[in-house]
């Protein structure tokens, strides 16, 4: 009867390991399968977002950025314009002019030349190599302009400062000569340089 009782206990117990069996390979293996799935996801998500996040500190950055940024390009296409606008150009000299005392009799436009090389600086008195400068832009042209001016010697010098120093387009001095004497008396002097264009890509030369 004993030994009955114990091939009972041994079916049951056989039974239930084989179900456990089956469970394990019908609902917690596939269960754990796929929590490690879940895992991989959960940390794919993660890297994800920490690269969105990345993404959006820099585009807040640049938004906080984008203020300063159009002022700098507004200023260098006022600096550097596309084109030489003769007129426009024309009233901005006789608006430096009136704020000096001078008066400007004539302007004179010469051809316009690419600028290919960068100019190359002095080196220091103490004999160290200066600094190197950038290779200019692609499109850059110097246009030598040549002024006739009436006025005071200091109204000249002021005026051809102001010309350097003013906030709109840009004009490189090179020279500031004494021309004559008008018929009224007045000193006439004239003021050489360059103001620059920076033609787009795929248009002549200005």
């Amino acid at each position: 009867m004993n030994s009955g009782r114990s091939t009972s206990i041994m079916a049951t117990a056989l039974g239930a390991l084989a179900l456990l069996a089956a469970a394990w390979a019908l609902l917690w293996s596939p269960a754990l399968a796929r929590i490690g799935e879940l895992d991989a996801e959960r940390e794919a998500a993660e890297a994800h977002h920490q690269e969105l996040r990345a993404h959006i500190a820099l585009a807040a950055r640049d938004h906080a950025q984008l203020a300063d940024l159009q002022t700098d390009l507004a200023r260098l296409e006022t600096q550097f314009p596309t084109a030489v606008d003769l007129p426009e150009f024309t009233r901005g000299l006789a608006r430096l002019a009136d704020s000096s005392g001078a008066a400007v009799r004539g302007v004179t436009v010469g051809a316009s030349t690419p600028v290919t090389t960068a100019p190359q600086l002095p080196a220091a008195p103490d004999g160290t190599p200066p600094p190197a400068l950038p290779e200019p832009p692609a499109g850059l042209y110097a246009v030598p302009i040549t002024l006739s001016v009436e006025g005071a010697f200091e109204q000249a010098q002021a005026y051809a400062r102001a010309l350097q120093e003013a906030d709109g387009r840009l004009f490189l001095l090179s020279r500031l000569s004494w021309s004559g004497e008008t018929e009224e008396g007045a000193a006439s002097f004239s003021i050489s340089g360059h103001t620059y264009v920076l033609a787009p890509a795929g248009t002549t030369a200005p």
